[in-house]
């Protein structure tokens, strides 16, 4: 059986977010990071928290663009999480997933997520 690769790439603002992190703190945290990543976040102060939470949401976005808009997967159950050596990796409902490749970068205003998936989720 062949198996399926499909990709995703979003790009989000980070004023964006500061904007919607400054109007909604705790909801916003709450309602599309899990607390594994909010408790990172807090590590982070000013614009490098910023830049964290905006390249984990463009990597959950880029992931529900990879397996297909509308089949019912919510942003909350996904979480972009680092290895010893911080290279990301993705858990999705409360699992790895070890078919799926992951790359977050930023720059000026910007971050960006890149993500490859063996196997649909």
């Amino acid at each position: 059986m062949k198996k399926k690769t499909s990709i995703g790439v979003d790009i989000v603002k980070l004023s964006r977010i500061e904007k919607v992190l400054e109007l909604y703190q705790q909801k916003f945290l709450l309602r599309f990071f899990d607390m594994n990543e909010i408790k990172e976040a807090e590590v982070h102060r000013g614009k490098g928290m910023i830049a964290y939470l905006a390249k984990r949401f463009a990597a959950k976005e880029a992931i529900i663009k990879a397996r297909g808009h509308g089949m019912g997967l919510a942003i909350k159950q996904i979480s972009i999480r680092n290895n010893s050596k911080g290279k990301p990796f993705i858990y999705f409902k409360d699992r790895m997933l070890r078919n799926s490749q992951i790359s977050l970068s930023d720059d000026g205003d910007y971050a960006i997520a890149f993500v490859v998936l063996g196997d649909r989720i």
